[in-house]
């Protein structure tokens, strides 16, 4: 199991970005949360096979349409034994 903590920065709220990483995340069998934040980053932690972790953070590098994602910071975490993936 690889677990990840990804900020991202950049025109990423208001574009379905939660939502949209929550349906990724599924389909990559990758388990965890993901929220906006009050200094207009999204933070998530993900959790799972390390391909399906990297698949996810790749898809994370481009985001949905109509998101510019600035920068992805992506570090290692403890694995947190989540069940899904939330969206907060």
């Amino acid at each position: 199991m690889q677990n990840v903590l990804i900020k991202i920065t950049g025109c990423v709220q208001r574009v379905g970005f939660r939502y949209s990483a929550g349906e990724m995340a599924s389909r990559c069998n990758v388990r965890g949360y993901v929220m906006n934040t009050k200094d207009a980053t999204v933070l998530m932690e993900a959790e799972g096979e390390a391909a399906d972790v990297e698949a996810f953070v790749q898809w994370c590098r481009k985001g949905p349409p109509g998101s510019k994602v600035n920068f992805l910071d992506c570090t290692p975490g403890e694995v947190k034994g989540f069940t899904s993936f939330e969206i907060r």
